[in-house]
This record gives structure tokens, C-alpha cells and sequence, in this order.
């Protein structure tokens, strides 16, 4: 009798004396049934049957079908050009496979081995059942086992694994049941995708001849041999006592494959010649070799977004299909339980699962992230509630997104998945200033409020704080005003008080709704939490979101304007098919348009600023002339650290930080734009030609030029030309200034030009003085540390040294031992 897997252990604990029970028990209830049949009749026989089966449930064909033919299948993932990622988590490898992809010498050391008149009888093999008797009593060193395929069948698929009569009949009943509803292919097929052989070269439990065979010799099971065929065979008997990959286990599989080889040749399915040549085969030397890898070691954060993204995509395709949940309202609690259901079916089915992501480009993405030397040393610190963290990493999410499609190339889950499970990209962060774009200036850029040329008065502002409490007054990074800025100075220099303006010009409600039409699903309502939302936030555009934003959707925001003003959502999953090729989830492409075309590009020509001359002009190191586009963010205390840029072909958002939220140590550049930075250079260095350097940002229709008075945004006039004022500003034509600017010249009673130009130099210095102070503010603290560390060395090497010299001189003068007196 076959081994059943492990999950029945009632088999492996059955001793000789039990087993001998079972036999005389089964000799017992076959010659009782035949005999009855015989002296009393069909009708009185079939009577008996039905006394010992009336606990078993009639079940109806559908039922059978289902139970023997439904198996858990392992699902694969696969990279961008179809390369094979892993297999997706599963306790068992089981890939179905038909009767006629299968090795006909499969086929036949099975039956001559297991069930060799399994073509003739009609479910039950009487002279098996009596062979198994008389070899289980006169202790047979082969013991064959007296069930018929199809009783094993049942045994594995329909039954509960207890031993007793009762059982038996039930067991003999449904298998002549089955032989009437299915074909002898039908059930060999059902066997043979069922059973359990062992493990393979990974460790993995693996179920089905097709599993057996490429985990075992590495070759699908229709390519089988006669002697690799006649080994995985014989394996059915006892498939953990016969695993090949340790030399008792092969010893033990040899042993018995050469009795497989002797029921083959007994019943003639092979000739002396092949047997012998079978015996002669060197089964270790083809078998496979342990992957050196496995996919969850090389790739955790991809393995497990994969399983998570594909039960999204499943789930609400689901719901998109079935009325009845569309149109109700699903509970964020209730969607998580529906995800994990669909997650045990991603893993249990056989799919295969298609992704968006580039090999290599995510190698390259996560080499970077690997590399310790890109980011801080681990540190220890102590809370404000008093919970100490030690050793805590710099950790990074990245997403990089293709602008025309949304198709994830690559990502950054994180650093050290056995330090920290989470996948960055997609717990949300305070976005700092990254807000700017979305929730102030493109949304007033739309509806005709702002141009990258109009003025905004970087002036102290207050804002209500809300009954009794006294105003607000946010203020910029340094606490210090410009007066009258164009918009386009303003993003470049990340001023806060202009963007928070414009955010309150444009409204709240209008505002947000662009944010969320550009993908951004974490802003929360007054209806999802009445105490605190973002619609009561007046400061939202400089970053102070309920709950902040993910790497993934802040990236495919800022990918709409590269787009033209269109967004496509990002998605990682292209396609699933079933464990037969059949599609069951094929990504649609939803393209809305967000802006248009003018607005996208004013707002990437703006954050061509940043680049250039702005807050984020240390980038231009790593990108050798390549236009970007893009927005630095932090947030106080520099707890997070953003970038998020793109190119005319992607968009790459990084983000830096501690899992435990604590300041960031001070970098130049700042550790997000040097990682932004390493992949981008490395990407363009990895396909040069699909990232050409010299691909540009292209101005659609109605983008005009004018020349225009810095100080009011108006049409220049000869005034502000003459007194330096005037600059070229692009626009968007239907918001194009029409007005000249009538301001009269500056009159400075008693002040001579060298008073003047007396009063820039001294502002110039001023600024010199400033920057000059913090960077020598910077280099102190950089001394500091360096010092400390240097005394807290040295004061290790005097603590060795001290040892050192105590050790010798207890070595030299040995303690001396006086008589008792």
C-alpha cells in the first residue's frame, strides 16, 4: 500500500501487528461479500454493502469531480520579457499535467507496480487484496499493497484517513462508483496530479508526476526515461524514505526502483535488454541541482508584493464584475480579509503571474540599496516615550515608473527584508514639500490663477488655529521673507509661504480633488474621520497630510505631468493566466486626463528650476546634462527626505527614513537626491539607448513667451527694463499678461548709486555670511562627531592596553601561597 503525504501521519504510525489486523480484516470482508453474493444473492450482498456504507454521504458527480481533480497547484511569477522569477509561496509543488503529456513509462511502472490489472477490473482488485493478505502474514520482504489505483484515489481525495471495516467498504464502493463516471485515463490522470513524492532539490514537498519529475531530474514528465521513470515510480511506496538527495534515501530509491524495474519486465512491458540497461543508469549524476538561490531569498520584497498585487488586481476585478459588491460600500477591514483570501488562490492555483518589473533594472535598483556605503551607519536612539531603538538603518523606498504606461520597472522595497518586512513604497510618509506641485501650483496653473510668472508676496501670514487658540504663522526654512516672488521662484526655492497662498486661492476642496484625481488614494475625508482630516489642513501644501503619502502613488502623481496632464495609473501586475495558459486578468490601460497639455508643462518646466537652480541643484553631479525635471521634500526635523523627478521617459521618487521616526544625520546631498541620483545614472548607463541623454521635453501649442516685470508679473515695461527687472517667462496663451506694468521708477532721495549698489553688496554679504555660517555649523558638528568618535576609540585602545599591561604583570608576579599556621 502507497505512503500517504505527511498531513496523514495515521499511515506511517500503523505497526506490523495493526497492519496484520487491517489485512485479515480486508481478507475477511471480501470473502464475506463474495460468498454472500453467491448463497444469497446479488440483492442480499448488495444489502450488506449497504449497511457497512450508510454513514457515507451519496455524493453526486459534480462532488467526485471536484474532490479528485481540484489540486492545489503551484503558481509562478515571471519578470517584464517573460523571464521566470520564482515560484510564489506555496507548502506544496504540484503541477497538473494530462495523460498524455506523460512518459508512457511512467505510465506503466506505476501500473505494473501499484495496480497491474488497473486496466482490466472495474475498480477493485480482488487478487490484489488477497496478494496483499498473503504477503503481510507469511512476512514477505516485498510488500505490494492491495489496493487498486482508483481505491487510492479515493483514499487520498474522498475519505478520512481511519482504518477500519467500515472504512474499507465505503472505500470499495466509491471506487466502483468512480469507474463508472470516469475513464481509466481520467483516473490514472487524477492519480498521478495527486499523490505525494517526497521532496526535490529545493526541500520542497512535491505532489504530482510532473512536480516529481522536473524536481527530481529536472526534465518535464513526458521527457522521463525508463530508469528515471521506474525510480519516481517506485517512490510511491515510502516517498520520504526514498528521497534521492541524501545517500540513504538514494540507496534506499535504487533498491527499490530495481523492483519496479522486475514488475515491468514480470508483466512485459519492458525486454532483459532495457533492463538491464535501466539497472546500469547513473541516477545521481542526472539528478537535479538545488537552485542556488531560491526566489523569496533573492528577491523577498518582489516575492511578496507579487503575491499581494496579483490578489488586488483578481479581487477588484471582482468586485468590477459582481454587481452586488460594486455597489455597496466595502469596509477597509473587510477589503484586507478579501485580499488574503485571494492571496491563498494566487499561491494555490497554478496561476502564472506576469509582471511589469525589468530584471535588471531592479537588480540595479536594489544593488544600490544593498550597498551600505550609500547610506548612514546605523545609530541608536532614545524616543520621546522613552522606547529605546537600537541600531536602527536608513531605510529607502524608491518606485520607478514608465511615464506613458504606469508599468512599474523597478522598485526598492527597503534595506535588510530580515531587519524590517515592510515595503516602503507603500506605507504612507509625510511628504513634505513634494505637496507643493500637486496640491498648490498645478491645480492653480489649471484653472488660471497662477502662471510660472505671476507674482505671489512671500509675506507673514496667518492662519485661523481654530476657536481661542491664537493664529498660526507658518514661516519658511530660513524664517525669513522675500516680499513679491514670481510662482516660478517660489517652487525653485521651495518657499512655503506662496505655496501655502495658492493653496488657499485655488480652495481646499478643489485642491484636494485634483491631489486625488493624480492618483492619490491616502488623503482623508471629513467623512472617513469628522476630528481630523486633510480638508481642515491649511498647510497641507508644505506637507502636513493626516496620513501622508506612499513612494508608489506620490511618483505616478508626479508622472502626470511628464505625460502630458494625463495619468496612467501605475500597476505591476500585466497579466495572470491559469495553470493552462488561459487568461484571467489582463491589465487594461484607463488613461484620464488630469491637466492639460499646458499646465503639464509649466509645471515641468518650473521643476526644471529646482534642477538647475534650485533646492535640488546638487542632482546635476549624477545626471551628466540629462534633463529632470523634479521636487526635493523633508519634513520637520528632517525626519523624511524626499525626491521625486522624472524624465520625458520615467518617474523615480526616493524616499529616506527611519522606521522608528527619528531625524535624519545631515548628508550633502541630501541622501535622497544621491540615491535618486545612482539610479538614474545607472539606469542610463544600463540602456543607453532606451534612455537617450538628449531626449527633451517638447512645448505643446499654446505656450507662449513674454517679457514681463519681476516685480509685478506684468508686461514689461521700459522701467523695469531699465532698472533690471524685466525676464522672459513662459505661459500658458490664455493666461498670458495682457497688462503692462504702469509702476513708476524708484526715487531714492539721497541715496547715489554707490549707496546702492553699497546696499546689494551688503545683502549679498549677508546671504555669503548665512550660508557660510551653516556650512560651517555643518562642518562643527561633522568635527564633533569625528571627535568623539576618535576619543571614544582611543579610550577603548587605553582600556585594551591597561588589560594588557594588568595581564602581564599577574603573569609575572604570581600571587604567593603561605602554610597555614
Amino acid at each position: 500500500m502507497s505512503e500517504l503525504p505527511p498531513l496523514q501521519p495515521e499511515h506511517e504510525k500503523l505497526n506490523s501487528k495493526r497492519a496484520i489486523e487491517m489485512t485479515l480484516t480486508t481478507l475477511k470482508y471480501s470473502l464475506l461479500l463474495l460468498l454472500t453474493g453467491l448463497m444469497l444473492g446479488a440483492g442480499a450482498a448488495i444489502g450488506f454493502v449497504a449497511s457497512l456504507v450508510k454513514e457515507q454521504p451519496a455524493l453526486s458527480y459534480r462532488e467526485i469531480q471536484d474532490k479528485i481533480f481540484s489540486q492545489a497547484q503551484t503558481s509562478f511569477a515571471y519578470f517584464n520579457e517573460g523571464q521566470q522569477i520564482g515560484q510564489l509561496r506555496t507548502e506544496e509543488d504540484r503541477r497538473l499535467v494530462s495523460v498524455f503529456d506523460v512518459s508512457p513509462r511512467l505510465i506503466q511502472a506505476i501500473v505494473a507496480t501499484e495496480d497491474r490489472l488497473f486496466y482490466e477490473h472495474y475498480g477493485v482488485n480482488i487478487n490484489g487484496l488477497f496478494r496483499a493478505g498473503y504477503e503481510s502474514i507469511g512476512g514477505s520482504s516485498v510488500q505490494t499493497g492491495g489496493s487498486s489505483l482508483t481505491q487510492q484515489l479515493v483514499k487520498q481525495t474522498i475519505l478520512t484517513p481511519e482504518v477500519n471495516l467500515e472504512r474499507k467498504a465505503r472505500e470499495i464502493f466509491l471506487a466502483l462508483r468512480l469507474e463508472r463516471m470516469f475513464s481509466k485515463d481520467q483516473i490514472i490522470e487524477a492519480y498521478m496530479n495527486k499523490m505525494y513524492f517526497g521532496k526535490n532539490a529545493n526541500g520542497s514537498n512535491i505532489y504530482g508526476v510532473q512536480a516529481a519529475a522536473k524536481g527530481i531530474f529536472g526534465v518535464d514528465v513526458k521527457d522521463l526515461n525508463l530508469p528515471q521513470s521506474a525510480y519516481i515510480a517506485g517512490m510511491l511506496q515510502a516517498p520520504s524514505r526514498f528521497v534521492p538527495f541524501n545517500p540513504d534515501g538514494l540507496q534506499r530509491g535504487k533498491d527499490r526502483q530495481r523492483i519496479v524495474l522486475d514488475r515491468m519486465l514480470e508483466v512485459g512491458y519492458i525486454t532483459p535488454a532495457e533492463y538491464r540497461e535501466a539497472l546500469a543508469y547513473d541516477i545521481k549524476a542526472h539528478l537535479r541541482e538545488a537552485d542556488e538561490v531560491r526566489a523569496y531569498s533573492k528577491y523577498p520584497h518582489l516575492m511578496m508584493t507579487i503575491e499581494y498585487q496579483a490578489a488586488k488586481v483578481l479581487l477588484d476585478q471582482d468586485i468590477r464584475d459582481n454587481p452586488e459588491l460594486s455597489e455597496r460600500k466595502i469596509s477597509e477591514e473587510e477589503y484586507r480579509e478579501l485580499v488574503e483570501f485571494k492571496r491563498k488562490e494566487v499561491l494555490s492555483k497554478g496561476y502564472h503571474v506576469y509582471t511589469t518589473i525589468d530584471k535588471q533594472t531592479y537588480e540595479m535598483m536594489n544593488a544600490i540599496a544593498d550597498n551600505d556605503n550609500n547610506f548612514a551607519r546605523p545609530r541608536s536612539y532614545t524616543l520621546p516615550n522613552g522606547k529605546r531603538v537600537e541600531n536602527a538603518i536608513e531605510q529607502v523606498g524608491a518606485t520607478l515608473l514608465d511615464n506613458k504606461t504606469g508599468a512599474v520597472l523597478g522598485f526598492i522595497g527597503g534595506r535588510d527584508f530580515q531587519n524590517s518586512q515592510y515595503n516602503h513604497t507603500a506605507i504612507p510618509r509625510q511628504p513634505g514639500s513634494t505637496m507643493k506641485p500637486i496640491a498648490a501650483y498645478a491645480p492653480a496653473f489649471e484653472l488660471g490663477l497662477l502662471q510660472p510668472g505671476f507674482v505671489i508676496d512671500d509675506s507673514p501670514l496667518a492662519l485661523d488655529n481654530g476657536p481661542g487658540n491664537p493664529p498660526f504663522y507658518p514661516s519658511n526654512y530660513d524664517n525669513r521673507f522675500r516680499g513679491p516672488v514670481t510662482t516660478r521662484i517660489a517652487l525653485q526655492h521651495s518657499y512655503n509661504i506662496p505655496a501655502i497662498k495658492a493653496y488657499l486661492e485655488v480652495g481646499t476642496e478643489r485642491a484636494l480633488d485634483y491631489v486625488q484625481k493624480m492618483g492619490i488614494t491616502t488623503i482623508v475625508t471629513p467623512k472617513e474621520n469628522p476630528r481630523r482630516n486633510d480638508y481642515q489642513s491649511k498647510t497641507l501644501p508644505i506637507g502636513g497630510l493626516t496620513e501622508g503619502v506612499t513612494v508608489e502613488e506620490l511618483t505616478n502623481a508626479f508622472s502626470v505631468f511628464a505625460n502630458d496632464g494625463v495619468l496612467q495609473k501605475s500597476f505591476m501586475i500585466s497579466k495572470i493566466t491559469d495553470s493552462t495558459g488561459s487568461p484571467i486578468f489582463e491589465h487594461r490601460v484607463m488613461p484620464r486626463r488630469v491637466y492639460s497639455e499646458q499646465t503639464a508643462y509649466l509645471m515641468t518646466d518650473m521643476m526644471r528650476s529646482v534642477v538647475q537652480s534650485g533646492t535640488a541643484t546638487s542632482l546635476k553631479s549624477y545626471i551628466g546634462g540629462r534633463p529632470v525635471a523634479g521636487k526635493t521634500g523633508t519634513t520637520n526635523r528632517d525626519v523624511d527626505s524626499w525626491f521625486v523627478g522624472y524624465t520625458p521617459d520615467v518617474s523615480l521618487g526616493v524616499w529616506i527614513g527611519y522606521d522608528e521616526r527619528y531625524p535624519l544625520p545631515n548628508s550633502r546631498p541630501p541622501r535622497s537626491i544621491q540615491i535618486w541620483g545612482k539610479i538614474m545614472r545607472d539606469l542610463g548607463n544600463l540602456y543607453p539607448d532606451r534612455y537617450p541623454r538628449n531626449a527633451n521635453f517638447s512645448a505643446p501649442s499654446g505656450i507662449v513667451r513674454k517679457e514681463i516685470c519681476a516685480k509685478s508679473g506684468k508686461l514689461a515695461s521700459e522701467v523695469c527694463r531699465q532698472e533690471g527687472s524685466a525676464l522672459t517667462e513662459i505661459f500658458n496663451a490664455s493666461y498670458a499678461p495682457t497688462e503692462v506694468d504702469r509702476t513708476p521708477p524708484v526715487i531714492r532721495e539721497d541715496v547715489n548709486d554707490d549707496d546702492e549698489r553699497l546696499e546689494e553688496e551688503r545683502e549679498r554679504e549677508e546671504d555669503r555670511e548665512q550660508e557660510e555660517g551653516r556650512e560651517q555649523t555643518e562642518e562643527r558638528e561633522r568635527e564633533a562627531e569625528k571627535e568623539k568618535r576618535d576619543r571614544e576609540k582611543e579610550e577603548r585602545k587605553q582600556q585594551k592596553e591597561e588589560e594588557k599591561q594588568e595581564r602581564e604583570r599577574a603573569e609575572s608576579n604570581p600571587p604567593i601561597e603561605r602554610d597555614g599556621e
